[in-house]
């Protein structure tokens, strides 16, 4: 979806008719959506905004979120960056839009990967915080039994 009609939904305030989603503008045209799990419920009904008890949303606020992510980012920039060797030019141009991919883990963004997750609750700020694909971080979550 384009930004241009993201600000279109949001300006006529359609956005909260999906209570278990919201969007996040990257730096291109378009738009990343993500969202939270449902959790089931007795009723076999879809969760309406006026009935949206079944939806799982974060401990903490979006405001809080980004805080702490300005505060630890100091931490995650001064980690070593060890490069993968042989990189493509595919590999390349997404590094240019997350500034950690394709590079080897450390132990210490591992521990700071989990750290974070426990703290947010979700993939996509986690991903934020270590300049990672979402997808690689949740595939790095899975391997370290938190999801």
């Amino acid at each position: 979806m384009w930004k241009a009609d993201v600000r279109l939904l949001k300006d006529h305030g359609l956005l909260s008719l999906i209570p278990q989603c919201r969007c996040l503008e990257t730096n291109r045209n378009t738009v990343e959506w993500y969202f939270y799990p449902v959790q089931p419920t007795s009723e076999k009904k879809y969760n309406t905004p006026e009935s949206s008890k079944g939806v799982i949303k974060p401990d903490i606020s979006e405001e809080e979120i980004c805080k702490l992510i300005a505060k630890a980012k100091p931490y995650v920039n001064k980690l070593p960056k060890k490069d993968k060797p042989d990189m493509t030019i595919p590999e390349m141009e997404l590094r240019s839009l997350y500034a950690r991919a394709y590079r080897i883990w450390t132990e210490r963004e591992i521990e700071i990967m989990t750290r974070a997750y426990k703290k947010f609750g979700r993939i996509d700020k986690v991903a934020e915080l270590l300049e990672r694909q979402p997808s690689v971080v949740k595939e790095k979550l899975m391997g370290e039994g938190l999801l």
